[in-house]
């Protein structure tokens, strides 16, 4: 939807640009939160009226919202984990991609911040992956 329907021209993007679609994307999921705290509440489209198959418990607004939340904040962790993979073609081998992926090996128990602050600091390790377009 993103390039379909706000990006139909190709232009420079700025970087108040790329702050204000950020700004708007975070907003939007975190406003989804309200969503799910009144749906649950009001037991909309019956919302909240049965037992939770994993904790055994009715959901009401506020715990609804408290088990979306931190999945929200784990998956937009791992999307911008995602700006350490590029991803280039080869001139030379059409369809062929080369993916730079780095990563680094955290001992388990080891938090995210701690992992970037290696990263940023080159103890990470880059690898070469080949993918053929078959």
């Amino acid at each position: 939807m993103n390039l379909g329907v706000f990006h139909r021209r190709a232009h420079v993007v700025t970087m108040k640009e790329a702050l204000g679609w950020s700004t708007g994307w975070i907003l939007l999921g975190l406003s989804f939160t309200v969503f799910i705290y009144f749906g649950y509440e009001n037991h909309w489209v019956g919302l909240g009226s049965s037992v939770d198959a994993l904790d055994g418990r009715v959901n009401d607004g506020r715990v609804a919202a408290i088990k979306y939340l931190p999945g929200y904040v784990v998956e937009k962790s791992r999307r911008t984990d995602n700006i350490f993979v590029s991803l280039r073609s080869e001139p030379e081998r059409p369809g062929a991609v080369d993916a730079t992926v780095v990563s680094d090996p955290v001992p388990p128990g080891t938090g995210s911040e701690d992992r970037l602050k290696r990263i940023c600091n080159g103890q990470a390790w880059t690898s070469e992956i080949q993918l053929d377009d078959k």
